[in-house]
């Protein structure tokens, strides 16, 4: 069963002059075994649903339903949590324990489930460190190096769903690619992974399915290539097409019958296709 959200409303500060509507009436599925991204421009609502899909926020109208299970409902939340794991923007400045093994054991102990040094070995090499980090404090390793083992912790959970805000903010490009290939390798594993990115390249590599809030509301959600053709149509502040998607866009408007795509490879075809004179 997948993440189901009902009519959801989320106001901040209700009844004061301080209120604000942060998502209004948001009816969705989140398809399972797939990577979906969250766009839109800042202050449309991606960090509060974030928050609302694992039950640290509840809705104030409406209801989040994680496999069957109200969010709403108290009962509900430790297990919710086990299933949906949530990674900050920058988690390494949540990591606080001694040692790598010690931040890798402490998320499953709460749960019930005391790792092994083999255990805890197997889920560094997941994220691609060795064994050797096991010993090593959190707050010596690259920033590359804390943002995998920030995900390495939350994988010895076990979670059905992983939700990430900007995954690869602030790496260099080598950290970023090795951000990509294990959360496509997650996906290999049946992982459902749902990232929050204002970088619209990343998206379009990464994601199967894309939602675009805007001021709290759904602007477009579906398959990548069919969300890029609605956003092709839409002028959204704040949100822009990746560079070459724009240059299909160009091309369209000069007569060219060529496809948008959210492929970088499929979009260099088209426009090879432009100088042959074939579209």
């Amino acid at each position: 069963m997948p993440i189901t959200l009902k009519d959801v409303t989320f106001v901040y500060n209700p009844g004061t002059p301080m209120e604000v509507i942060a998502l209004n009436t948001i009816n969705l599925n989140f398809n399972e075994g797939i990577i979906t991204g969250i766009i839109g421009p800042t202050g449309s609502g991606k960090s509060t649903l974030l928050m609302l899909l694992n039950g640290l926020l509840t809705p104030t109208r409406g209801n989040v339903v994680v496999d069957g299970l109200v969010t709403s409902k108290k009962a509900n939340l430790k297990t919710i949590r086990q299933k949906v794991q949530l990674i900050f923007q920058y988690p390494e400045h949540q990591l606080f324990a001694e040692t790598v093994f010690d931040e890798l054991t402490f998320g499953p102990k709460n749960f019930g489930r005391e790792l092994t040094e083999g255990q805890a070995a197997e889920l560094l090499r997941q994220v691609g460190l060795d064994e050797t980090y096991l010993k090593r404090s959190p707050f010596e390793l690259s920033g590359g190096e804390k943002r995998r083992l920030a995900i390495a912790s939350v994988l010895g959970i076990s979670p059905k769903y992983l939700i990430l805000d900007e995954p690869a903010a602030a790496l260099d490009p080598v950290g970023k690619e090795t951000i990509y290939r294990l959360l496509l390798s997650l996906k290999k594993q049946g992982v459902t992974v749902i990232i929050v990115s204002h970088n619209m390249e990343e998206v379009a590599y990464l994601c199967d399915q894309i939602l675009v809030l805007d001021r709290g509301r759904i602007a477009a959600f579906g398959e990548k290539n069919e969300v890029f053709h609605k956003l092709m149509e839409k002028n959204i502040p704040g949100l822009s097409l990746p560079v070459y998607a724009q240059v299909i866009k160009l091309l369209q408007s000069r007569g060219h019958k060529v496809k948008m795509t959210a492929s970088l490879e499929e979009t260099v075809g088209e426009i090879i296709r432009v100088v042959r004179g074939d579209a």
